[in-house]
């Protein structure tokens, strides 16, 4: 009887052994489904030939002999030679809505909207989600949100250029825009005040107290060359004879817990010296604090 039982459990055995040896044997040889044909892979140098960057102009980058290493170099320049970069900078992912109209339901649940992306439209999670982007032209101050410039610097750090962080509502270009004497803009430290009339003495400090650690100080001290007749963010205006705006303090911390754990801390102070608005006599100093926690996944593509 007993021998009798051990005859299915060996033919069990025999099939299981059979069955992991083919197993094993298909495993060990890729399946030719996913296989890349040898004439379409690419070399260690990617999927494009070598190739120099440019700068805006089209002039030739070149570290090796110290050719306008100076310059930023321009994507459009670069690889326009052989990517059609107008067509590609119209994507999504580009222009984020931009030029297009936002979807009814979108219209019927949230008014303020121009647009099904986060440029006029509804904002992507970590950002302030009732916020709305202001009509290009507007009759009164109270109508006034978010400008196109507010959307740039807040999304300019997620997505890539091109689109609205690129070109205004016009089509022109921001930087070239600003570069143009006759448009009367001028650039300045957080728009408060001209460059050219802001002497803004810096000091920094960065340190490495531990391993995985950064440490940023910094500490700007504002005079005013010329502060007869400057008004400062459009109500602050310095004391008759006065020209120390203010000085500020930042102080910037990030450390690495883990390989995937980080905490990102932001501190910021403003200590207003000689200058008073209209409506209140001694305005006060501001502040800001940031606190992060930061998680990078880790995602293996097959």
């Amino acid at each position: 009887m007993k021998a009798k039982m051990l005859v299915p459990l060996i033919l069990i055995i025999i099939a299981a052994a059979v069955v992991i040896g083919f197993v094993s044997s298909k495993s060990e040889k890729p399946d030719k489904r996913f296989q890349v044909p040898e004439v379409e892979k690419t070399s260690a140098l990617g999927v494009c030939p070598p190739f120099y960057l440019l700068t805006e102009e089209g002039d030739t980058i070149n570290p090796m002999n110290g050719l306008n290493i100076a310059k930023p170099y321009s994507p459009k320049q670069t690889c326009g030679k052989c990517h059609d970069y107008n067509l590609i900078t119209k994507g999504y992912h580009f222009q984020q809505g931009k030029d297009e109209k936002p979807m009814d339901i979108q219209s019927e649940r949230m008014q303020w909207v121009s647009s099904p992306g986060n440029y006029g439209g509804p904002w992507c999670s970590p950002a302030p989600l009732y916020r709305y982007l202001s009509d290009k032209e507007n009759d009164q101050a109270t109508l006034v949100d978010m400008t196109s410039f507010d959307f740039v610097v807040s999304c300019g750090v997620c997505h890539p250029g091109g689109g609205s962080l690129e070109l205004d509502r016009e089509g022109l270009r921001y930087d070239k825009v600003m570069a143009d004497k006759n448009k009367g803009f001028s650039h300045g430290w957080m728009n408060l005040v001209k460059w050219s009339n802001l002497n803004d003495k810096e000091f920094m400090i960065e340190l490495f107290p531990l391993n995985g650690m950064q440490v940023e100080l910094k500490y700007n001290r504002f005079i005013i060359p010329q502060p007869e007749g400057t008004m400062i963010n459009g109500n602050l205006e310095l004391l008759p004879g006065e020209k120390h705006l203010g000085n500020k303090i930042d102080l910037h911390a990030k450390y690495n817990i883990s390989r995937n754990w980080q905490i990102v801390t932001s501190f910021g102070l403003f200590l207003l010296k000689d200058a008073r608005t209209a409506f209140i006599e001694e305005p006060g100093n501001a502040y800001w604090l940031a606190f992060q926690f930061l998680y990078t996944f880790n995602w293996n593509v097959i």
